[in-house]
């Protein structure tokens, strides 16, 4: 179980890196499908915030949270660093 939540880490940090670059370098996209991706980023980020913080419900989980920061799934990760 912790594995399949382990690579959810890294698929949404990898996730997240992809719609910035996406947002930032499409500025000429039909305002609908900005808004759209800046939706999803905004859930992305909303996830990701809770792996590093925890919420009312549950703590942070600290190897989660190492995946997110490092971004490293121990196969060659993603390449990013929130830090």
């Amino acid at each position: 179980m912790f594995k399949s939540k382990q690579k959810m880490s890294v698929d949404l940090v990898r996730q997240t890196r992809d719609l910035l670059i996406y947002t930032n370098c499409n500025t000429d996209s039909r305002e609908s499908k900005r808004g759209e991706k800046f939706a999803t980023l905004s859930n992305f980020l909303r996830d990701l915030k809770q792996i590093l913080y925890g919420n009312s419900e549950a703590e942070p989980v600290s190897e989660q949270a190492a995946v997110v920061v490092v971004g490293s799934d121990g196969g060659g990760g993603v390449g990013w660093r929130l830090v």
